[in-house]
């Protein structure tokens, strides 16, 4: 049996097809485009290469962008149909139909409008927290908590610490983990140079041997004695550090056979947010009065890319609805009819979620839409349900978890019946 092989050489491609000449038919074709241009480098290094990452990346920031607009444009869509939307927004082709809100358009603002810089914003928020403000101020903030929403990725919530810290009394002594990792800030009690030394793995100094450090600390009102890879530690000596502690124990009978201790592997961003939450406990302030307090230090004070918890957000949120509304009732009591139109424009589809959406907006009142429907909308993730296959011998059902203990029943026996005797 003859077989041809064809081959299809482009600039960066190449495309194959194997034919049988005898049957006259394909056994096989396939095609590899080669990455050129800066991707070319990285291919014939053997780094795999997916052009869907950046299309990934660039969609993304779309759909965001997307999704911030839509909230815009429902918030100012409320401020208006509640008179209180400042001057400096003024709507290009009037207000569009509530299936065509992406369309909502502002005219650029006038020349000579007084605009509000940092600081003068910063000194809005934190007098609205006590003191009474005009309604188009305080509608200025609603939108300045529109643009800055804060990261909802942590969480604050005293409960679940305390629930979380409860959990962790209730573990037997004796079940201590065989590998343990603590981040914490610690007093630096001791540090002496070791005989023992490593290989740097990175950096300018890789392939250098330098020596380990045993360094001694307080942990919870206890001394602990481990090993460090870190230069430079002496100078720490009856400081606070934070650092990461790794512990190894022996399984059998839970003691402690090596305490390592390193840098916390945290992004820069990460840092400065527990920072600031630090502050903000500790000297128990509001995001606005912080950043006041720093902006009063100086005026070059960095105010964006600084991340804040959303938590604290919506904390500062409440203070300033709960202290306007002692002077503007409509906040707490808007009229039927308004919340009615509001809840009709912002959902307008005829879907079930759109419903429930409506009639929870009509039921919990103003605040609730404002902060828990537009400002702070978190979209519900989308269920996945529909990837899960049916059972090859039970069509009609559903295949189970590979993390179910049911299945890992099947793959051990499915094991023990590949085993076979050699000899």
């Amino acid at each position: 049996m003859k077989k041809i092989l064809g081959l299809d050489l482009g600039t960066n491609s190449i495309g194959w097809a194997l034919v049988d000449k005898d049957t006259q038919k394909v056994l096989g074709m396939n095609s590899r485009i080669i990455p050129m241009g800066t991707d070319k480098q990285d291919y014939e290094k053997g780094v795999g290469i997916t052009k869907n990452a950046t299309r990934r990346e660039k969609r993304t920031a779309r759909k965001m962008n997307k999704r911030y607009k839509l909230r815009r444009n429902k918030l100012l869509f409320i401020l208006h149909t509640l008179g209180i939307l400042p001057d400096q927004f003024q709507f290009k082709n009037g207000v569009p139909e509530p299936t065509k809100l992406q369309e909502l358009e502002l005219l650029p603002i006038k020349k000579g409008t007084l605009q509000l810089d940092s600081l003068g914003q910063y000194e809005l928020c934190v007098k609205a927290l006590e003191n009474k403000i005009e309604l188009k101020d305080f509608a200025k903030i609603l939108y300045k908590f529109n643009q800055l929403r804060g990261y909802s990725g942590g969480n604050n919530d005293d409960d679940t610490k305390k629930k979380q810290q409860d959990e962790d009394a209730n573990d037997d002594d004796a079940k201590k983990k065989a590998y343990e990792v603590i981040t914490q800030k610690v007093e630096v009690l001791s540090v002496e140079k070791s005989d023992e030394t490593f290989t740097v793995r990175g950096g300018k100094n890789k392939g250098e041997k330098q020596n380990y450090f045993t360094i001694t600390v307080k942990l919870e009102e206890e001394e602990k004695e481990g090993k460090t890879e870190l230069q430079n530690l002496e100078e720490k000596i009856g400081q606070e550090e934070e650092f990461e502690i790794r512990i190894r124990r022996n399984k059998k009978t839970g003691k402690e056979t090596s305490v390592v201790f390193a840098l916390p592997q945290k992004s820069n961003w990460r840092k400065a947010m527990e920072a600031d939450e630090k502050v903000l406990k500790d000297e128990n302030l509001f995001i606005s009065e912080l950043r006041l307090k720093d902006l009063r230090q100086s005026k070059w004070t960095k105010i964006r890319n600084r991340v804040f918890l959303r938590n604290r957000y919506k904390e500062e949120f409440d203070k300033v609805w709960e202290t306007q509304a002692q002077y503007y009732p409509i906040l707490n009591s808007c009229p039927k009819e308004t919340l009615e139109k509001i809840a009709n424009y912002i959902f307008p589809g005829k879907s079930e979620s759109q419903q429930q959406l409506r009639k929870q907006a009509f039921e919990k009142g103003l605040k609730y839409i404002l902060k828990e429907q537009v400002i702070y909308y978190q979209r519900p993730l989308k269920s996945q349900d529909e990837l899960i296959s049916n059972c090859r011998f039970e069509k009609e059902e559903k295949v189970v978890a590979t993390s179910h203990p049911l299945f890992q029943k099947f793959r051990c026996w499915k094991q023990i019946n590949n085993l076979y005797i050699t000899s």
